[in-house]
Order: C-alpha cells, then sequence, then structure tokens
C-alpha cells in the first residue's frame, strides 16, 4: 500500500464532525510526539529516532499554545513524508515567524501537505467560499487562522496524498515503518 494511501486512510479514519485527530494520525503512522523546553523561535523540529536513525521523533516547544502545536505538528509530519519520498532523513525545524509567514508559502508543498493532513476534504472545499468562517473553525480545530487561510481547495490541489505514488514508496506492512521498492 502506498505512503499517501495508508496517510490518507489514517486522516479518514480519525477525522470526527470535521476535526482530524493529528496527534493519532501521526502516531498510528509510527512517530514520536513529545513536548519540551525549547529557549528560541523554534515552535517545534523534526529529528529521528537516536536507536534506529529512521523513526520521526516531533518535538513541540512546551511554551506552544494548542493551535501553535497542532500547525507546528502538521508541518513537520508534511515535511517527513516528503523526506520519505527523497530519501534524505535530516532535522527540520518550524519557527515562530514561519507559522506567522504562512500564507507566503501556500503554495509549497510542504504547507500543501499540511493543510490537507490537518484539515479534511469536505472542509477544504469550502475554505474559500464567502460564507465560511476560517475563525470559528479554527478555534474549534485547535489550528491557526493563518494556516487554515493558507489552504487550497481540493479542487485545485486534487488527490494531493497521491503525490506520493510516485515518491516510489511502500509500507512494508507495519505502520510508520517504510522502505523504498527496489528499480527492476
Amino acid at each position: 500500500m502506498s505512503t499517501g494511501k495508508v496517510v490518507g486512510d489514517l486522516v479518514e479514519k480519525y477525522t470526527v464532525e470535521g476535526i482530524v485527530d493529528l496527534d493519532a494520525v501521526v502516531l498510528k503512522f509510527g512517530a514520536t510526539i513529545k513536548s519540551e523546553i525549547i529557549e528560541n523561535t523554534w515552535r517545534g523540529k523534526l529529528t529521528y529516532d537516536e536507536n534506529d536513525g529512521v523513526s520521526p521523533v516531533f518535538t513541540l516547544n512546551e511554551s506552544n499554545t494548542p493551535p501553535e502545536n497542532k500547525c507546528t505538528l502538521a508541518l513537520l509530519f508534511a515535511k517527513y513524508l516528503i523526506q520519505l519520498g527523497i530519501g534524505s532523513f535530516r532535522e527540520h525545524t518550524v519557527d515562530a515567524f514561519f507559522l506567522q509567514d504562512i500564507r507566503q508559502y501556500r503554495e509549497s508543498p510542504q504547507i500543501m501537505l499540511a493543510t490537507h493532513l490537518a484539515i479534511p476534504p469536505e472542509v477544504l472545499a469550502q475554505v474559500n467560499e464567502i460564507t465560511f468562517n476560517s475563525s470559528e473553525y479554527a478555534r474549534s480545530a485547535d489550528l491557526t487562522t493563518n494556516f487554515i487561510n493558507s489552504a487550497f481547495n481540493v479542487s485545485r490541489v486534487a488527490g494531493l496524498l497521491s503525490l506520493f505514488t510516485h515518491l516510489n514508496i511502500t509500507s512494508d506492512g507495519r505502520q510508520g515503518r517504510i522502505r523504498t521498492r527496489r528499480k527492476r
């Protein structure tokens, strides 16, 4: 099963009343989420398990608000998934300035994927409608309004999670354990 299918199924499974439980998605995928005091502008960082060097560890700053945590986790998880496809595992951080200016980068693969991980398709379909109350949805979903307003309508970015089908990645059957397909 492709990574995109696994992640898409997890997002669907852990969405209740238009709100994605992103922590459950990330944990079920096989990652670790932890919280610690980070003494700079970082809101979170992606590292890899010291023992196996492959399992992702998402560290969120204890001083974050719940919306900052969820947005940061979505951005870091998106970065991890993109890195899976290119096979380069490296650390990544999200800082306060990036969260504030996220709309400027809304066309980047990381932002597009992150919004699709944290906001279900039925809500994304409404984001650009004039009657959509992004502030109210942000409050109920524990997301920042900037993050919500950075989302593209699903019809504009149709099948974003299928992005992973061209990344040549398959799941080996264990949640979160990924192997690269060998070229024949």
